[in-house]
């Protein structure tokens, strides 16, 4: 029990480090995908606080916090189908990776123009738009509610 309880700081730093060797190839992608995720949470607070005049919350850090976190295991995971799986044909994770900072991408310039009204911001939200409906066939922009009342 004793040489257990003094040596197990150093089988969790052991596995820990291990694991960050292991997805070191991925953390370009990561630390692109954590700056967009920071900014557009940034953006979405300025918003919030200056043109809507809610009130501040941690909530909508934790919950910028969660997104990273999840989206960041999300593209790890996918790294290692990839990589452990022996499929070369394509690297799936920097597809995701691509797609989720183009998706909060966008909604940092749609933040960015509510919060500025800068035209530039709006050109780059449609564009953007366009982007990824000709290449996926989704559109980001919200459906109109057939079920509300006007």
């Amino acid at each position: 029990m004793n040489w257990f309880s003094t040596h197990i700081g150093n089988t969790i730093a052991g596995i820990a480090l291990a694991v960050l060797a292991y997805l070191a190839e991925i953390k370009g992608a990561v630390h692109v995908m954590w700056i967009i995720i920071a900014f557009d949470l940034i953006a979405g607070i300025m918003a919030s606080l200056i043109k809507r005049k809610e009130k501040f919350c941690m909530k909508k850090v934790f919950v910028a916090i969660g997104r990273a976190i999840g989206v960041t295991v999300f593209v790890a995971l996918l790294y290692a189908m990839d990589k452990e799986m022996n499929q070369k044909t394509i690297a799936s994770y920097n597809i995701a990776a691509w797609l989720i900072s183009g998706f909060f991408l966008w909604s940092f310039a749609e933040n960015m123009f509510d919060l500025t009204g800068g035209r530039i911001f709006e050109i780059l939200k449609t564009y953007i738009n366009k982007r990824v409906e000709n290449t996926t066939g989704v559109d980001l922009e919200p459906a109109p509610d057939k079920n509300k009342l006007t």
